[in-house]
């Protein structure tokens, strides 16, 4: 009993302490957000869009979408009028994959196209399977471009005053010709109803992983 009671007092004289941390002092210390296991999203700016280039872009034959049209050449990369596009690309997925994933494996493009978007079209939510890291490209219109997580943050929907990147799940990017987009092909992402006059078009394209992957029982070569 008598350990009891000294601990009571004790307590109590803690809390009587004129040099006990206050709530004001405690909200002075340093807080520091670590985002956790983000998704690696990249944005690159700069590229310049030529006439000549939409135009050519414009003449390709296209095909039906679930929302929109899309090129029937799934390696329009491969021709030579966009061969400085390819270039531009490939250098930036190196750079993606050598500054972001501090990585030393090979990735290629493996598959692209255009697509087009008219006024009061879209692009239905999906994702890119078989496919490592994937990239959009913005050539015409004014893009918008809807990411949505793929798990909820949290288990319970709760009364969020302001949405961010930690707490949204989904986060709209608006974008601009030139523009080059890298991300992980398993985002899901989308684009709403367009409402401009003009045709809004971008370029995607999947990636691979080529040669040696991983040890021991893990190890992989893929040619």
């Amino acid at each position: 009993h008598t350990k009891v009671t000294y601990y009571l007092i004790s307590l109590k004289t803690l809390l009587s302490m004129k040099n006990i941390k206050t709530l004001q002092g405690y909200r002075q210390h340093n807080m520091e957000t670590i985002p956790l296991f983000s998704s690696p999203l990249v944005r690159f700016g700069g590229y310049t869009i030529t006439d000549d280039v939409v135009n050519k872009i414009k003449s390709l034959p296209t095909t039906s979408n679930d929302f929109n049209k899309i090129t029937k050449d799934k390696k329009v990369l491969l021709h030579p009028d966009f061969s400085a596009v390819r270039e531009y690309c490939e250098y930036q997925l190196n750079k993606y994959v050598k500054d972001i994933l501090n990585c030393t494996n090979e990735i290629y493009i493996t598959t692209s196209w255009f697509n087009y978007t008219k006024q009061g079209e879209s692009h239905h939510l999906h994702s890119h399977p078989n496919s490592l890291i994937s990239g959009v490209m913005y050539f015409k219109g004014t893009p918008k471009i809807i990411f949505m997580r793929n798990e909820q943050p949290f288990c319970l929907d709760l009364n969020v005053n302001e949405y961010n990147l930690a707490t949204a799940e989904e986060w709209i990017l608006n974008c601009s010709p030139g523009e080059l987009l890298l991300f992980p092909s398993k985002l899901r992402h989308s684009v709403d109803e367009y409402k401009e006059n003009d045709t809004r078009i971008s370029l995607s394209f999947n990636t691979f992983v080529k040669g040696h992957i991983s040890e021991g029982t893990s190890k992989l070569e893929i040619k």
